[in-house]
This record gives C-alpha cells, structure tokens and sequence, in this order.
C-alpha cells in the first residue's frame, strides 16, 4: 500500500511539474488573432538585465536591471507568482472586444492562484472570476484560475471560462515556440477573415484614388492601375495561402538572434513555391568584412523557382510599362533585373558599426551576392541610366536644384579590386537653417561623405554592393 501512494504521489509530483512548464500557447483559446509568448519570465528577465549591462545601457534605463522585478513592484504583484513558467499577451479580434479595439488577455504564470488575488486589495468575486483593479490601471480588470495560469483581461466575458478550444501548433511554428525566448505567433486562421474585407475595401479606394488624381499624367494610369494590383493580389495570396507565421527573439551573450518564419497550406501557391526550394547546409554569413554588426544575416535561394513567382508578379507590369513611349531606360532596368533574379543563389549581408563616430556613417551596408557578377553589373548599369532620367524628370521650386546622381566618380581600388562609385549629391541652402539642420542630420546617418555607394565583381559568381562603408570597412 506504501508503495502504491509513493508511486501516486510521484506521478502527481510529475503532472504539477508538466503543468508548471506547459506551453502557455495551448492555453490560448483558438480564435485568437496572435499571441506573444514570453519564456520562462525569469530567465528571460536575467538574460535582457546581462545583454543591457553588456551593451552599457542599463545604467540609463533602470526598468532593464530587473524586469520581472520591475514588473512586479509597478503592478504591485509580489504573491503567487511562478517565476520559473511562461507568459502570453493574446489579441483577438474587436468583434470579442468592445466593438472598437481588440480583445486583450494576459496569461500570467501562478504557483498558487489565491495567493496571486491576494495581491490585489479590494477585490470581488463574480462567479468564476474575480474583479480587481491593477496598479496603475485606469480601470478594472477580470481575472480567472485557467489551471497554472491567470487569465486577466478588461473584457469579463473573454477569461470567465476557461476555453475548451486552444491553439494546437504544428511544424515550423512549434519548434519555433519551443527555443525562442519571445515567439510572436500569427493565427491565419482568425486574421484572414478579418483582414480580406478591409484588403478588399482598400483595393477599391486605391482604384478610386488613382484615377480621379489630376496630378498623375494619364499615360501613366494604366501602369500604376497594374502595380497597385500586383501589390494586392501578393496581399490576397499570403491571406490565402497562410496558415500561421512566427518572429522569434533569442538572447546569448553573443547579442539577440531573430527568425522570421511562415508556414502554408502544402497544396497552395505559395506552399508549392515554398516547398520547391531547395534548402542549403552551407555557413550563410561567409565572406563579411570580419568586423562589429549591428545586424547582418544571408539567405540562399533558388533561381528557377524565384524566376517564376517574379515572373508572375512582374509580367502585368512589364507589358504596361512597354506601352508607354520614351520608357526606354526604364524597361532596360526591368529586364536586367530578372536577369539578375535568375543568377542569384544567395546573399550575405550587414550592418557595420561604425569605426569612427561622428565621421563613418551610421548606416552603413556591406552585401556580397552569389551570382553572375557581370549580370550584377549590367543591373547596375541599368539603375544608373533609370534613376538619372527620373531625377532628370522632377520638377523643383524655383531657386532649388533637384537631386543628382553623380557616376563620374573615379573608380577605386581595395584591396587589390577595382570598384565603381556613385554619389548622390543635394545642394543644400546655406541661408536656410532648417536645411543646414537637416544636412548635419543626414551627415550623422550617412557620414561625411553623404549617400554614397560602390560595387563591382569580386570574381565572376560574386559581386560586392556596399553603401557608405569606409575603405576600412570594405578592404
């Protein structure tokens, strides 16, 4: 009989663990819009106050010392709290809100649930749930026992019971769930009945709006009329086709790695696009400058599936633009563009920190394509050709000089390769100091030098793009 109840007392010991560590996700009821799921909020907590202080900004921001700790004193909730459990922020549609804005939950992870009300002074019990006013809140809130969880929200009718239908997440979504610190998860499932009407309603105004401007040339009508559609029609697909998609934040002592992630239905157009990819094993971030980034990242792609989805999305626009007489530079860039599509296997790509403040730009971009090098220069050829006849073409205020893009700019030599350079320069009025203010802006983004760029071929299948990067930086 003793070793029947240590056995008994052993499996409830496991069920609590289980249901202290649950995915809080499979607590969100299932019609809900997107949730954001926190990790073990402890943890979490300790790792945002060590990247802070290693990035020299907790001393400027006290809240990001400690935010559990913060949290907790600012709403004045100490008791009850599990620490060690996960959080969620659920939205849901206005339709179970009050008409105007959406629904709102907060899952808060409780070790014991009368002591986490207890928290709360003044507070009545309706039912199943309990109304308590938060510190600082502007009005009160419903809170309910959902088993390891409070479910607190405005809106009474959203946490008086807890829900027998819950997300269930499959795939790419559930392994994102299970390592990220922050995952935000996008219900398709809920979003696209609530966001088609108003797509659709957007489509008609935008129709509307194009052809009753007077300002647009009419030639141009039918053009624009096919670019706004394609645009839709790439919003109509992803509505269609999407089944869930993620954004994941994970935090180490190397700095905050992010994933953005979507999953569609198999038999759709964009899941057999997805599906004929062909996946790569190979480092995507080999042959950046070996220096600091702010961001950088790569990616890899196919050509022949890329080629077709650009194609489709292309081909309406093209014909229209070929319709239109004296788009010769313009149609010349369109066709090196989806030559340069069909070459590309994949890029690398970053974010420099500046080696020099206050002289090296701020924004700063350093990207090496894996392609047909020549290609890539006959797209930026074509580039050069298109952007000096626009900016040929803008009309400016009397006593000002419109933009120009300077290409007789002497190539340079790094490290051994020869690159093109291009500047854009803008006459600033010296007498006018909102212009002096915004040129010493643009100095601080941009650098000394302003908006500046060069490439060229790093070898016949690799072609280098960076724009206001030092010598330094490039070599």
């Amino acid at each position: 009989m003793l070793k029947s109840r240590q056995i008994l007392a052993a499996a409830v010991a496991l069920l609590a663990v289980r249901i202290a560590h649950a995915d809080v996700l499979e607590h969100v009821p299932a019609d809900a819009l997107m949730a954001i799921k926190v990790a073990n909020v402890q943890q979490t907590s300790t790792k945002i106050a060590k990247l802070a202080k290693d990035f020299g900004i907790d001393a400027f921001v006290a809240p990001i010392q400690n935010p559990l700790g913060w949290a907790k004193t600012s709403a004045k909730v100490e008791k009850g709290i599990n620490d060690a459990g996960e959080a969620a922020f659920v939205m849901f549609s206005p339709k179970r809100g009050d008409g105007r804005e959406p629904g709102m939950i907060v899952l808060v992870p409780v070790s014991n649930y009368a002591e986490f009300i207890s928290n709360f002074a003044g507070a009545t019990t309706e039912g199943n749930t309990t109304v308590a006013r938060i510190a600082g809140g502007r009005r009160n809130s419903y809170v309910s026992d959902w088993g390891g969880y409070a479910a607190i929200s405005p809106i009474k009718a959203l946490v008086e019971a807890k829900p027998t239908a819950t997300l269930k997440l499959a795939g790419l979504p559930a392994k994102e769930a299970a390592k990220q610190d922050f995952l935000l998860y996008a219900n398709f499932a809920s979003i696209t009945p609530e966001v088609q009407p108003e797509l659709e309603k957007a489509f008609t105004e935008g129709l509307v709006e194009i052809d009753r401007e007077d300002e647009i040339p009419a030639k141009w009508k039918p053009l624009l009329r096919v670019g706004f559609t394609q645009l839709i029609n790439i919003a109509r697909a992803g509505l269609r086709d999407g089944e869930a998609a993620t954004i994941g934040v994970n935090i180490s002592d190397a700095g905050i790695n992010a994933t953005v992630e979507a999953q569609f239905k198999p038999d759709s157009y964009i899941g057999k696009f997805a599906t004929g990819l062909k996946n790569t094993d190979k480092a995507l971030t080999t042959g950046l400058p070996a220096t600091k980034y702010l961001y950088y990242g790569g990616m890899a792609t196919d050509p022949t599936s890329v080629a077709t989805v650009f194609d489709d999305i292309t081909k309406p626009i093209v014909e229209e633009l070929n319709k239109i007489q004296g788009q010769e530079k313009s149609r010349e860039f369109a066709a090196a563009l989806s030559a340069t599509v069909r070459s590309t296997r994949g890029a690398v790509f970053g974010m420099p920190v500046p080696a020099k403040i206050q002289q090296d730009a701020l924004f700063q971009q350093v990207t090496i394509y894996d392609g047909d090098a020549a290609q890539y220069q006959k797209l930026m050829s074509a580039t050069s050709d298109m952007t000096t006849s626009l900016l040929g073409a803008i009309e400016m205020p009397q006593g000002r000089t419109a933009p120009k893009l300077n290409t007789s700019s002497p190539a340079k030599t790094v490290e051994g390769v020869t690159l093109t350079s291009w500047k854009l320069d803008m006459q600033t009025n010296q007498d006018d100091p909102n212009a002096m203010q915004a040129e010493a802006m643009m100095g601080m983004f941009y650098g000394t030098e302003g908006i500046n760029y060069s490439f060229g071929p790093l070898g016949a299948q690799s072609f280098l793009l960076a724009s206001c990067a030092s010598e330094e930086t490039i070599g």
